[in-house]
């Protein structure tokens, strides 16, 4: 499986393999023959002499940074400390207060750290189709999102010897919360308006009266 283990940032004889736009026909070329130009260099604050390239198809320039996990981020030192502190179980406040950001930017890191997770474990899947011979060990984790009246369960499949995470089967549970929020759910309009028939029903004053 071709991986860089070397960020793009850090490539100095860096070369696009595909248009980082996604409406540009070569968006999706997995082939070599894709075609640019250079197209200069530019400078920010944290990087010196990041090159630009011009797609030969749309006509559309890039940069380098386009393929780097840390693009548009104004802070890309906070990506390693941030995946260390998720992979530790850390909370998103918590991890914010350590690092001195706002909540916010972890919980934007993290969604951008899941999917490029979720990228690694689809190639490695890819490359793993038809190789596998060990066992599976498949574990059920429950927890909930926002309150406890959402729960759902994970399905984690994974290698018995090798610990590979081979797939997340996400579903949502039916607990004890379902029941409270029907027991407090608003009468439907056609159910009232059904019980309320005959001249003077939806009057209580008027039906005691004629009585």
């Amino acid at each position: 499986m071709h991986w860089p283990s070397t960020p793009v940032e850090h490539l100095a004889a860096f070369q696009p393999s595909f248009c980082p736009r996604r409406e540009c026909p070569e968006h999706r070329r997995t082939s070599p023959g894709y075609r640019f130009f250079r197209h200069g260099v530019y400078a920010s604050r944290r990087r010196f002499r990041v090159p630009r390239f011009l797609c030969l198809t749309c006509r559309h320039t890039f940069s380098r940074q386009s393929f780097a996990v840390s693009y548009y981020r104004k802070r890309p030192e906070l990506m390693h400390p941030v995946a260390a502190g998720l992979v530790a179980g850390s909370a998103h406040r918590q991890i914010a207060r350590s690092l001195g950001c706002a909540p916010s930017t972890v919980t934007r890191l993290a969604a951008r750290l899941g999917r490029h997770a979720m990228l690694l474990l689809a190639r490695a899947l890819g490359e793993l189709e038809g190789c596998v011979e060990e066992p599976f060990v498949l574990d059920h984790f429950e927890t909930f999102e926002f309150t406890q009246d959402y729960p759902f369960g994970v399905a984690t499949a994974v290698g018995s010897g090798s610990w590979f995470v081979y797939g997340l089967d996400p579903v949502r549970a039916c607990g004890a919360g379902s029941t409270v929020r029907r027991l407090h759910a608003p009468r439907p309009r056609g159910l009232a308006s059904s019980r309320a028939t005959g001249p003077g029903a939806g009057h209580p004053r008027r039906r005691a009266s004629r009585l």
